[in-house]
């Protein structure tokens, strides 16, 4: 069987990226042949390392040069781009015939139904619905976001699955073809973190979603009471410049450090002893999935969508009211100082990792690309 993914690019050390190339491997590694399409690499390397057997190709149609462009350009480019991007992948799809055609929402969501051929046709969303609302614009734009939304899901319709991360997702989407497939684990470590480590994690874009300058201000709160313990937040983005003065501001430059995006993300976490989230969405975080197998304890937010369906709270970790940020303070001051409680829930994370192995995920993958091919 012949998998044919379409992504914006791979040069991210996103969650998105990862999962991507998680499953390129697996499916390569069991037989499948695997061809991922970009669109937007730029000519960049790929973040994550990839099996040899799995094809790269770039469109290069390059949709992210169109930010830099005068308001008056960016109508015409973006009209343009869809153009090359339909041609082009038209093309792609004639000379390389998939069976199966996975779109990770991209632009060509909307015209892949047209061109696929006789492929079966696979959309995967990597976000919450509520997510897509919560980034709508205001005015003329939002009035463009609400049409593309429209777009968007008449085009999904016309898919033989959408698939997505939670149960509480497929509830918003209110559309008959939505399946949920949770993402898998990446990796389970032999060991167990050093529990006794004085040391908490973040990990993510640094971006508002990723709710950073949240995580800044109960930080504040937590370094009064714990001044001998360190928060090191891993991540690249756009927002680092402003989290970088909002440390100043607060003078924790001796306990808050970020660092850059790193692919041995598994080392990082056996030198930590909790780990943190403050999204305001998610889809699935792969951050959590990942912490739970190292045996990490877990403070998160309990936004949509995700957390509530990984971390069972006070057994593996704490779900706190989203932006409660003097509970969320209260909760990893609890963890922090008990290094008994945090052996605890770590070890009863690790353990409630196992509904999120890749062999049970992968193989609602595989089932579910067989009941479509059939089609």
């Amino acid at each position: 069987m012949k998998i044919l993914y379409c992504i914006r690019s791979l040069y991210n050390s996103g969650g998105m990226e990862r999962v991507m190339i998680n499953k390129a491997n697996w499916f390569v590694a069991h037989g499948y042949q695997v061809i991922i399409v970009t669109t937007d690499q730029l000519d960049r390397p790929i973040f994550y390392p990839l099996d040899g057997r799995v094809k790269c190709v770039d469109l290069a149609v390059n949709y992210a040069l169109n930010s830099r462009r005068p308001i008056w350009k960016k109508l015409w480019y973006f009209f343009y781009n869809r153009y090359l991007h339909k041609r082009r992948l038209r093309t792609l799809l004639q000379v390389e015939c998939p069976d199966i055609i996975d779109s990770w929402i991209g632009n060509e969501t909307t015209f892949l139904p047209r061109i696929k051929g006789d492929a079966a046709l696979i959309a995967e969303c990597h976000f919450c619905h509520y997510a897509f609302v919560e980034r709508m614009r205001k005015g003329f734009y939002g009035w463009i976001d609400r049409q593309n939304m429209k777009l968007m899901k008449r085009a999904l319709a016309h898919y033989d699955r959408y698939v997505v991360l939670t149960k509480k997702d497929r509830e918003e989407w209110q559309m008959s073809n939505v399946a949920v497939i949770p993402n898998a684990r990446t990796f389970e470590p032999d060991l167990l973190p050093d529990y006794a480590e004085k040391r908490v994690v973040a990990v993510g874009r640094l971006s508002a979603q990723k709710g950073y300058d949240t995580l800044i201000d109960i930080w504040n709160i937590v370094a009064a009471q714990c001044p001998d313990w360190m928060l090191e937040i891993y991540g690249g983005g756009p927002d680092r410049d402003r989290l970088e003065q909002q440390i100043a501001e607060h003078s924790l430059q001796k306990s808050v450090r970020i660092q850059q995006p790193t692919s041995d993300i598994k080392s990082v976490y056996t030198k930590s002893s909790v780990l943190v989230l403050t999204s305001r969405y998610e889809g699935l975080p792969m951050v959590l999935l990942e912490a739970q197998a190292s045996g990490l304890p877990v403070v998160s937010f309990d936004c949509q969508c995700g957390p509530r369906d990984i971390i069972e709270n006070r057994q593996s970790g704490f779900l706190v009211p989203q932006g409660d940020v003097v509970t969320f303070a209260k909760c990893l001051i609890c963890l922090m100082d008990s290094q008994e409680l945090r052996e605890k829930f770590g070890k009863q994370a690790r353990i409630a990792s196992e509904n999120y192995s890749e062999e049970k995920v992968m193989q609602q993958w595989v089932d579910l690309f067989e009941q479509v091919a059939k089609k």
